[in-house]
């Protein structure tokens, strides 16, 4: 979703919003090290908070909070989601994470190169499967579903691009 939060130009003569005594931004009184040109954008940021919970239904769905709106529903039939920080440990710095980690166990945030997504997708209808399915933790143990609702599991490995070489 990509979403337009407005943004604010600096041009003219007259910008707006400006410093109301001249100091920050381009006014006369501003250091040389503090003017900005004339193509410069001040956009507004949001935080965008994405969790797992119950929907009008009472199925597990995908959920997204942004910044002064209400939280909408994005994917239903999320069952579990797991990140990981891929953290390159060794001295080569290639770039190339060692292991992958959960947040709490990230020792230093600037050698994080990549995130890994696991997504549980769980179908609407119990009794879709033969016998009760086995699936994939994200550490790679088989887990048993607990009735007979189809289930996939997605693994995802994204790389950041500013931490790559």
């Amino acid at each position: 979703m990509i979403e337009d939060f407005g943004a604010i130009t600096h041009s003219g003569s007259n910008p707006s919003p400006g410093s109301s005594d001249g100091t920050c931004g381009g006014g006369a009184a501003a250091s040389p090290h503090e003017r900005f040109g004339t193509d410069l954008e001040i956009i507004r940021y949001a935080t965008f908070i994405y969790y797992l919970a119950s929907n009008p239904s009472r199925e597990s769905a995908l959920f997204d909070k942004v910044t002064g709106k209400r939280a909408e529903e994005l994917v239903k039939g999320v069952e579990d989601m797991q990140i990981l920080y891929g953290e390159n440990t060794d001295a080569d710095a290639d770039g190339t994470p060692d292991r992958f980690f959960a947040a709490a166990s990230v020792t230093d945030w600037g050698n994080v190169t990549a995130i890994r997504v696991w997504v549980l997708l769980r179908g609407f209808r119990d009794n879709r499967a033969e016998v009760e399915q086995r699936y994939p933790a994200l550490d790679g143990t088989m887990i048993t579903a607990p009735d007979k609702r189809l289930r996939r599991t997605l693994l995802l490995t994204i790389g950041l691009r500013n931490r790559l070489p």
